[in-house]
């Protein structure tokens, strides 16, 4: 079924990798073996695996090293995954904020690069969202474990500019200014 070129399998391989994260929690051999070669993007399934997959993106630190090599493809592929990309950029700012050794300084650089401005303004986005949704005490540790980094790593290219990117940069800004003046907790 996985294997095969039909709609119908279209559709199961993206149904299948929308529960790839409780899949390679419970069989990580199997998972490795049948799923994770579907997100390989010399494999003509990969725009329906990671579709599917994006509907509920969540990881773990095991799946991300396992899924790592297709990911950082992934990036650059946002024009292949229609509406599926905004999250795949919502995964990439959780990634760097909640797991900052997942992705060494020329992994993160390389994904920014490849990156479009709506999908680098879609990571902005994230941050600020991650940022408001984080208990004020937790925002001093998101910023210096991934934000900084990522701002620092971030691609200065005049073509990637946009004003839904200033917007997203100007908020992150904002709340970073609110959490350091009131940083420490009295």
């Amino acid at each position: 079924l996985l294997g095969q070129p039909d709609p119908q399998s279209r559709v199961a391989r993206a149904m299948i990798a929308a529960h790839l994260y409780s899949l390679h929690f419970v069989d990580r051999p199997w998972t490795l073996a049948v799923l994770i070669p579907l997100f390989d993007w010399s494999n003509s399934s990969a725009p329906e695996a990671w579709q599917g997959y994006l509907f509920n993106a969540r990881w773990y630190p095991d799946l991300l090293a396992d899924l790592k090599p297709q990911l950082l493809v992934a990036f650059g592929k946002g024009n292949q995954l229609g509406n599926t990309a905004k999250p795949l950029c919502g995964l990439l700012a959780s990634v760097v904020i909640y797991s900052p050794p997942s992705l060494s300084d020329n992994d993160l650089a390389g994904s920014l690069q490849s990156l479009d401005k709506d999908s680098l303004a879609s990571v902005a986005s994230s941050f600020g969202h991650i940022l408001e949704r984080a208990e004020p005490s937790e925002r001093p540790g998101l910023w210096e474990r991934g934000i900084s980094r990522a701002l620092r790593l971030w691609p200065l290219d005049k073509q990637l500019r946009s004003e839904q990117l200033s917007q997203s940069r100007s908020e992150e800004r904002r709340v970073g200014k609110e959490w350091r003046s009131r940083w420490p907790p009295p």
